[in-house]
This record gives C-alpha cells, sequence and structure tokens, in this order.
C-alpha cells in the first residue's frame, strides 16, 4: 500500500468520498486483468463499489452536502482511503443501514431490479430461472423475484449454495454439477419452461437454459462469470418467439430511472423486505485475498474490504 498516495480531487459534477467499506465485485476482477470493457491507464485502483461519507462535493453538485453518508457505483478506485465518484451515481442512505449494507447494495440491487423490473418485465406468477444463485448478483435476483411474486428455481453449484438460495426465497432449487438444468426446469415447470431466465453466467448454463426457455420468455444477459461468452441459437429463439436481452445497470444512460430504483429499493430495505448477504469480510491489507475468494468461488453473496482498518 502507498502511505503516499495523494488524495483525489472532485471535478465540478463529483463528489469526494472517504471510504468505509468498499464491495468486490466480479468486474474489478476483469478490470485488473485487463479484459473488461473499460481500460483504465496504469497505475489505476480497482474498486467499482463503495460506502462511506462525502467529503468534498464538487462546484456544480447538488444534494450532497460534507458529512452525508453514501454509497456509490465508481469507474474504479474504491479500494483506497478516498475515492472519487460522480454524483449521478452517488447516492444517500439512511441513518437505519450499516456500512456492511451501503457498500454491498447499488451494483448488484441495482443491476438485478433494472434486469427484472425494467428489461424483463417480470410478472407476479411467473417462473424465474436464476443461475449463480449464489453469488452477488444472483441471490439477490432470487430474493426480489421471490419479493415480485414469482416462483423462484435457483441453479448454482453446491448444495451449501443451494441452501442460502432457499433461504432467500428459491422455491426449487437445480444443483448444475449434478443435474441437468434443462430437465429440471421441464420437471418443475411440467414442459412450459422459464418465463424469465436471469443469466451472470454464459457458458454452458446459457446454453441449456435457451432450452427451456417458455414461449415468448425473456433471457436476461447479464454477464460471463463462466468465462465464455456464448451465441444465442436464433432458430430456437425464432421457434419459441422468445427474446435475448442485454443488461446494463444504466447509472450514466439513465440516471433518473436509476435513482427512481433505488429509491423504491431503500424504500423496501427499511421495510425489511431485502437484506445484503454479506459471506466474507477482508482488512484492507488483504485486497489480493478477497479478489481470490470471488474468483474461486468460495465466497456467497458479496465481499467486502473494510478500508478503516488501514
Amino acid at each position: 500500500m502507498d502511505n503516499n498516495a495523494r488524495t483525489p480531487q472532485p471535478g465540478p459534477r463529483q463528489v469526494l468520498i472517504k471510504v468505509h467499506r468498499a464491495a468486490v465485485n466480479f468486474p474489478d476482477t476483469l478490470m485488473i486483468a485487463g479484459k473488461y470493457q473499460m481500460k483504465p491507464p496504469l497505475p489505476f485502483v480497482p474498486g467499482i463499489e463503495c460506502a462511506g461519507t462525502v467529503m468534498e462535493p464538487g462546484s456544480d453538485v447538488q444534494g450532497f452536502a460534507v458529512g452525508d453518508r453514501v454509497t456509490a457505483i465508481l469507474d474504479h478506485g474504491g479500494y483506497a482511503e478516498h475515492a472519487v465518484a460522480d454524483a449521478i451515481q452517488t447516492y444517500r442512505i439512511p441513518d437505519a443501514m450499516g456500512d456492511d449494507d451501503a457498500a454491498a447494495f447499488p451494483t448488484t440491487y441495482g443491476t438485478v431490479y433494472r434486469a427484472l423490473v425494467d428489461r424483463g418485465r417480470l410478472q407476479r406468477g411467473e417462473t424465474l430461472l436464476v443461475l449463480g444463485a449464489a453469488g452477488g448478483v444472483g441471490l439477490n435476483a432470487v430474493e426480489l423475484g421471490h419479493l415480485l411474486g414469482a416462483r423462484v428455481i435457483a441453479a448454482a453449484g453446491s448444495e451449501r449454495k443451494l441452501a442460502l438460495a432457499r433461504t432467500y426465497g428459491a422455491d426449487h432449487t437445480i444443483d448444475y454439477t449434478t443435474e441437468s438444468i434443462r430437465e429440471r426446469v421441464a420437471e418443475i415447470t411440467h414442459g412450459k419452461g422459464a418465463n424469465v431466465v436471469f443469466d451472470p453466467v454464459g457458458g454452458d448454463a446459457f446454453d441449456a437454459s435457451v432450452r427451456c426457455m417458455a414461449r415468448e420468455g425473456r433471457l436476461l444477459v447479464i454477464g460471463f462469470a463462466s468465462g465464455r461468452i456464448p451465441s444465442a441459437p436464433a432458430h430456437r429463439i425464432l421457434m419459441a418467439e422468445s427474446s435475448v436481452i442485454g443488461v446494463l445497470y444504466g447509472g450514466r444512460r439513465t440516471p433518473d430511472v436509476a435513482r427512481a430504483n433505488f429509491a423504491t429499493m431503500m424504500d423496501w430495505y427499511c421495510q425489511g423486505r431485502l437484506k445484503p448477504h454479506v459471506s466474507m469480510h477482508f482488512p484492507f491489507e488483504q485486497v489480493p485475498q478477497a479478489l481470490e475468494a470471488l474468483l474461486d468461488r468460495s465466497a456467497t453473496g458479496k465481499v467486502l474490504v473494510d478500508v478503516t482498518t488501514r
């Protein structure tokens, strides 16, 4: 760690945050490996999600004051004592929300809400298949799908992970290390298939899920944690009149929508209807170990770094 690192300065539309917690996300690992769509010039500080307090709002920023408790989505820079975030991707948090929940909230919950509500149009009573159901976005998709009244099928790679998914509202589970996703979905839905598929995995799981969608089903492409970007079989999509839909959080493209979504989820959080699952905490000096916990699939839900331990 560089003890002489300079405190970054916020631009006119940015805020400077004193970081308390930083969350570890899969895009961090891709960015470090040079495989992410955004490639910051070297050297750079990773970390796309953090929570803390506002130290200085930029000259054009309204709605934030020094001392406000916030959570933010960053281009990078969260694994540091101080981080700069664009004001449009910074959100004030209620007093009742602790630093852990705040740091674990915006990226995954924001992506899941965007996917299931805005893009997937998930309806009460529909069947939702969630791949990677014990990961950061996957577990939140199980939770939110259950909250929205869907029948949730959770697919993951071990009984330990499936047990966690059940506690978050999964009605049925599939261990895809020992079971066929396609066969189990057909069994659970009596051959009708899943109305909505939430896929942050890609690879073989995507290939299987395309074949178990209901007529006019919606397959939501969230990411490619498997490491393989799949190709969609157009003939199957045609015959089922199904849709393959890309999902991005949208904080920059549609900031008003993202902020409204965040407000809705904050209300649910304060009502006790949403609760982030944090499986691992690491001190600031162990950021490499925190990243490894995500890569080796030992973590469930979110992994956090406590920056205040430096």
